[in-house]
C-alpha cells in the first residue's frame, strides 16, 4: 500500500508516492496557478495524477492522499481557510479531493507536514520534544511531543512574527529569504538575488559578511527564544536557505553560543540541517494520517 503526499505552494506543487516504511519512490512537480482558484485545484489534481500513472500503480494500492497547505487550515473541516501566496479563502481542499479521486485525504499545515516528516526520519524518542524550524520564503517552526502537534489556537508556530528590534521588526522581515536580497540591495544598491548573497558571504565579501551576520543573529535569537520555552531534545532546520546553504549551520551555532547560558551550551549539539532533500513536507503529508503507519511505528 502506499499514500500520496502533496505540497502546495505558490510557486509550485509537488507530488510524492510514498510507501508504508516512509520512502518516496515517485516524485513530480508542476507549476503552480495562485491566481485562480478553481486552476490551482486543477493544478494539484494533475499533479496527483500524473504521480500515480508515471509510477504505475493501480488506484486500489493508495490508501489515501495527504497535502500540506501553507497559511491558515482547517484541519476538522479539511479547509484552506486563509493563504498570503494563493486565491484560495476557504477552499474545502480536502472534500474536493475526496470527491474527485473517491478516497480517503488529510490536510495540515505545510510546515506541520514538514516537521511530522522530519520526525519521522529522525526517530526520535516518543517523549522528546521536537521542533523543527523552516527558514525559506517565510520563517515558522512546529513543536511535536509524544508524536503529536502541539497546534494552539491557529497562529502556533509562528515564529517569524516574533519581534526581535526595539522598532518592533519582525524575525522574518529581517532574515527570511527574501529579506536577505531586499536588505542587501537597500544597504549596498546591488540587485543580488539571496543566493548570491549568501554565496559571497560564503566567499568572505565584506558588504556580504556585514549583511549575512546580522542576519544570522537575528535568526538565532528565534532559535534562542524557542530553547528558553521549551529546551527541545532536537531541532532540524530545513527550508531552501539552509539546505541549499549548509555551511551557514557552523554560523548559526557560533551565534548561539554567544546567546546561551553556560547550561544550556549542549543545546548547540542538538541542532541539525534537514537532510531530505526538501521531501519532508511530502513523506510527512503522506503518513500523517495513515493509520497503518502509525500503528507500525508505536
Amino acid at each position: 500500500m502506499y499514500s500520496i503526499g502533496v505540497d502546495i505552494g505558490g510557486t509550485k506543487i509537488a507530488a510524492c508516492l510514498v510507501d508504508q516504511q516512509g520512502s518516496c519512490q515517485e516524485v513530480k512537480t508542476i507549476q503552480s496557478k495562485p491566481h485562480h482558484p478553481e486552476e490551482m485545484f486543477d493544478q494539484v489534481v494533475n499533479c496527483i495524477k500524473r504521480v500515480v500513472s508515471d509510477a504505475g500503480v493501480s488506484w486500489k494500492d493508495i490508501h489515501g492522499i495527504g497535502a500540506g497547505v501553507p497559511g491558515k487550515v482547517d484541519v476538522e473541516k479539511g479547509m484552506a481557510v486563509y493563504q498570503n501566496n494563493l486565491s484560495w479563502s476557504s477552499f474545502p481542499i480536502a472534500e474536493r479531493l475526496r470527491n474527485t479521486f473517491q478516497t480517503e485525504v488529510w490536510i495540515d499545515n505545510d510546515v506541520v507536514m514538514a516537521a511530522y516528516g522530519e520526525w519521522l526520519h529522525a526517530n526520535s524518542k516518543s517523549n522528546e520534544i521536537f521542533v523543527y524550524i523552516t527558514w525559506s520564503t517565510g520563517i515558522a517552526c512546529c513543536t511535536l511531543y509524544n508524536g503529536s502537534v502541539l497546534n494552539g489556537c491557529g497562529f502556533a508556530g509562528e515564529l517569524g512574527l516574533s519581534f526581535v528590534t526595539s522598532s518592533n521588526q519582525r524575525i522574518e522581515e529581517l532574515a527570511s529569504g527574501p529579506a536577505i536580497s531586499r536588505r542587501g540591495r537597500v544597504q549596498t544598491g546591488q540587485h543580488f538575488s539571496t543566493k548570491e548573497w549568501v554565496k559571497n558571504y560564503y566567499k568572505g565579501d565584506s558588504c556580504s559578511i556585514v549583511l549575512m551576520d546580522d542576519v544570522i543573529k537575528t535568526f538565532s535569537k528565534g532559535i534562542y527564544t524557542i530553547i528558553n520555552l521549551l529546551d527541545p531534545h532536537k531541532i532540524i532546520i530545513g527550508g531552501s536557505v539552509i539546505t541549499q546553504n549548509p555551511f551557514l549551520l557552523r554560523s548559526i551555532k557560533d551565534s548561539l553560543k554567544d546567546l546561551v547560558l553556560p547550561e544550556q551550551q549542549g543545546t548547540v549539539d542538538r541542532l541539525f540541517i534537514s537532510h531530505l532533500d526538501g521531501k519532508a513536507a511530502l513523506i510527512g503529508a503522506a503518513l500523517k494520517g495513515n493509520p497503518d503507519f502509525r500503528s507500525q511505528k508505536k
